[in-house]
């Protein structure tokens, strides 16, 4: 009678491994599985909510945009470009907004394009926004690019109703093994910087339009959007470290970040 219960148990013990094994092995997502995610199509409808702010009439913009624009196509990348204020050319258009930023005369332009294009995603009811400065340029290649940026706006924080940036200046500060995730602004310990690639979800861009025209927007827009404590994509390391994440500013590093020729160092 021992003998033919311990056979039982045998048994049920048998067929609890070879249960577990069927599992564990039905659930593995396939190599072929693995590729095929990686293969999917660009979202390049993603951008038809997009704006990308640039200077005209400026000589050093004018001559960035068209490298820029050489990479996008290259990519595979629309671009929908809106006039960017200039801190003294349209210094009239600027100051019947709700601005007053003292710091840089730069930024002061730059907080101006961004209100604009704010405003109109408002009011034209926009479901997001993907808001580009016109220096904005992918980090990763082309095929890996692609993967990431779907892999990131299909996993948006919040059900994708908040702020992201989806890349910041890092100041050579990070490490490239750090874990590529997304963080909360305040959970960063290192200066962080820059607002040239952000995705802003529907609340967020309705919540922003009324504070500013509230409380004006009196900051940098980096520095201003801290406040809310935004989501950050703390990607992938540019090749020169100065970026994490999706993008990166060409032409920008470490060591000319405050020396570089442009309207964001006051020309």
């Amino acid at each position: 009678m021992e003998l033919e219960n311990i056979h039982i148990v045998l048994i049920i013990v048998c067929l609890l491994v070879i249960g577990c094994i069927y599992y564990l092995y039905s659930f593995k997502p396939s190599t072929n599985e693995q590729i095929d995610i990686i293969d999917k199509p660009f979202k390049k409808d993603y951008f038809q909510y997009s704006l990308m702010v640039h200077l005209e009439n400026d000589k050093l913009s004018e001559e960035r945009i068209q490298k820029v624009k050489k990479i996008y196509k290259k990519y595979e990348i629309p671009i929908h470009l809106m006039k960017a204020t200039h801190w003294k050319h349209d210094l009239k258009e600027i100051q019947t907004y709700p601005i007053e930023v003292k710091e840089r005369r730069g930024a002061y332009g730059l907080a101006g394009s961004f209100y604009k294009c704010i405003k109109k995603a408002y009011d034209e009811e926009w479901p997001y926004l993907l808001f580009f400065e016109d220096d904005a340029v992918p980090i990763l290649p082309k095929k890996k690019f692609h993967h990431r940026f779907n892999e990131v706006l299909s996993k948006l924080p919040e059900n994708g109703d908040s702020i992201y940036f989806l890349s910041l200046g890092v100041w050579c500060n990070t490490h490239k093994n750090e874990p590529i995730t997304w963080k909360k602004f305040n959970e960063i310990q290192t200066y962080v910087s820059g607002t040239h690639s952000v995705y802003f979800g529907k609340k967020s861009i309705q919540k922003i339009l009324r504070d500013i025209q509230q409380y004006t927007l009196d900051k940098p827009i980096d520095e201003w959007l801290k406040k809310y404590d935004p989501w950050v994509w703390w990607g992938d390391l540019s090749e020169n470290g100065m970026f994490r994440g999706l993008y990166e500013q060409l032409g920008m590093n470490c060591n000319n970040i405050q020396s570089l020729p442009g309207p964001i160092n006051n020309s």
